[in-house]
């Protein structure tokens, strides 16, 4: 967990010259809201990019993975174009062809500039929010095939592996939201068996940008917090974020999950899962709000969540989150497991057609010359 004592604290003037210098890039910058790190509009004569200065302890390991995983979507959609725009950010090399600086001790990187209101501006209809579902499943399947050892590395925003909750539980002051916190740990489904993939991991209503008719999504950015977890995370998040402030917050996530699954098929386990995935990362976002505005009792941008995610794990509180999740399953996009596509095999095909492996793969896509299973690989 970062020290924000160490965030890095530029002057936009500073930036301005850090462009320049690296980059090339002659512009204004103004300074954008962030909380571990430092983010600049760069805005130029011929559109605008982002400086990002990363925080002193960040692992150059987790940048270089954003940077490929950018680089891996976009070589994604120019193969197969699903939306018009950018969508994600492009990676901006500098003249030599480095696209990653250390400048007084911070990582330093530059990305496009991506357009669009960011999703809390925007009035949020069902059809927006089934629309950030399939939007997330597009995102999830063009992530098929990529892959990096930072992907696997210990991460306090993972949904899935909360136990570091329990150590810092005392941050909450009132007994009764400790208590609300750990009640979200025990609630926790087995997901074990679950299939995984690296996901973006932060489909907040900051990070996904709508278009100018507010009825659809025009990009995802901020990749800071990818990992690699069970797949149902990634929806999960989104749910969380979703359903913050909505007047029926189980609606919310029903549509965005029904458009989720439009393009990536849910079991029922994984329906099941998801809305006490989604209740854990709003409890991972309160206790680390806690923590950091321990760190930053001035900085406003660090709680800018916590009283409406107390107020819907307050709503939450008490119901069956796994019933109500299983009831979001979309049998016609149902995923079936190893063992039952082996069941199914058997019984309609006849003995003589053997397969191939002692554990046989279970492809799920395929693109030229490769073939990807369940597992990204």
């Amino acid at each position: 967990m970062q020290n924000l004592a160490d965030r890095p604290r530029f002057t936009a003037a500073a930036a301005a010259d850090i462009a320049r210098a690296l980059f090339e890039v002659q512009g204004a910058a103004d300074e954008l809201p962030s909380d571990r790190d430092q983010n600049f509009r760069i805005r130029t004569a011929d559109g605008s990019r982002v400086l990002k200065v990363a925080h002193r302890d960040e692992d150059r390991a987790v940048l270089v993975m954003q940077q490929r995983a950018l680089s891996h979507l976009q070589q994604q959609r120019d193969l197969h174009p699903w939306r018009a725009g950018p969508v994600y950010p492009r990676v901006v090399t500098a003249p030599g062809g480095d696209d990653l600086f250390v400048v007084e001790g911070h990582l330093v990187r530059m990305l496009d500039w991506v357009e669009g209101m960011p999703l809390h501006a925007a009035p949020r209809s069902a059809g927006l929010l089934i629309d950030v579902g399939r939007f997330l499943g597009e995102t999830t399947r063009a992530l098929v095939g990529f892959d990096h050892p930072a992907a696997r590395r210990p991460l306090v925003w993972n949904a899935a592996d909360p136990g570091w909750v329990v150590e810092q539980s005392a941050v909450h002051a009132d007994p009764d939201e400790r208590r609300l916190v750990l009640d979200l740990l025990e609630a926790l489904p087995d997901i074990t068996g679950f299939p995984r993939s690296v996901i973006q991991n932060d489909g907040n209503d900051h990070n996904l940008l709508v278009d100018e008719t507010g009825r659809s999504v025009a990009g995802l950015i901020d990749f800071g917090d990818m990992v690699h977890a069970p797949t149902v995370c990634e929806p999960a998040v989104a749910c969380a974020y979703a359903m913050l402030g909505a007047a029926d917050p189980l609606a919310a996530a029903r549509s965005l999950a029904h458009g989720y699954q439009e393009v990536i098929g849910l079991s029922e386990d994984e329906c099941a899962a998801l809305l006490p995935l989604a209740a854990m990362r709003l409890g991972i976002s309160v206790t680390m709000s806690a923590i950091q505005r321990g760190q930053e009792p001035d900085n406003a941008y660090l709680s800018v969540s916590a009283a409406p995610a107390w107020k819907l794990l307050r709503a939450l509180a008490g119901r069956d989150l796994a019933a109500e999740g299983r009831a979001l399953h979309r049998p016609g996009r149902q995923v079936r497991s190893s063992e039952q596509i082996l069941e199914l095999r058997g019984r309609h095909l006849g003995p003589t057609f053997s397969t191939s492996y002692r554990q046989p793969l279970k492809i799920v896509r395929g693109h030229m010359q490769y073939l990807y299973d369940d597992q990204g690989r």
